[in-house]
């Protein structure tokens, strides 16, 4: 199977981030493994906004309120003698007060939703899913590091005649390596928009975390 190949099938099989991370060749795993990782918790934190923003909305439809308003926004309880309470007047004043909590309720969720949703804009904007930006982005990463390569052991990176990058004077595995991580940029850019969040997934967040913190 040629390396190209090799690779595709690879990344389509990777169960976890960090199983995906693991298919990239060492030399250029520490820089990509920081970008994925950005990228995949930014693509996250997105759709957990977005998730949120729908269910806000669907209870803004129905007339229901989600418990931390709820909780937050309750009729308070109070000292009313009961014979008023039977009163017209009595039950006129606690209407009043039930119906104010509502709009209160109904107010403070208008304003989440909206909270919500410019969070939800601005996530957005700092998701770079697109795909000619990631794949700027990851030529730029993997030349970087082909660069320090090439002056560690004294051969060259240029371009041939039809404008690819290639490697000179590096043995044949490092030449296939390089060409096959910048070859590939766009089927590690899909295969992690598809990675929802599965349950090899979740089991990786933690780790995600502690390898960002020491990143």
């Amino acid at each position: 199977m040629r390396p190209e190949a090799s690779a595709l099938a690879a990344i389509a099989s990777a169960s976890s981030i960090h199983d995906l991370v693991n298919t990239i060749p060492g030399p250029y795993r520490p820089a990509l493994r920081r970008y994925i990782i950005k990228q995949y918790q930014q693509i996250r934190n997105r759709a957990r906004v977005a998730r949120s923003l729908s269910s806000l909305q669907r209870h803004l439809q129905r007339g229901t309120f989600p418990m931390s308003i709820r909780d937050a926004l309750k009729v308070p309880i109070l000292s009313i003698d009961e014979s008023f309470t039977r009163t017209p007047e009595g039950a006129a004043a606690m209407f009043a007060l039930h119906a104010r909590v509502y709009a209160a309720r109904r107010s403070t969720l208008r304003a989440v939703i909206s909270q919500a949703a410019a969070e939800l804009v601005f996530l957005s904007s700092q998701t770079d899913m697109n795909t000619d930006m990631w794949r700027r982005d990851w030529e730029r990463l993997v030349t970087a590091t082909a660069s320090g390569l090439v002056q560690a052991y004294g051969s060259s990176l240029g371009r041939d005649a039809e404008g690819a990058y290639r490697i000179a004077g590096m043995t044949p595995e490092a030449g296939a390596d390089f060409s096959t991580i910048l070859s590939t940029a766009t089927a590690y850019a899909r295969r992690l928009l598809t990675a929802r969040a599965s349950a090899s997934i979740q089991d990786h967040d933690q780790r995600l975390k502690m390898e960002v913190f020491f990143l």
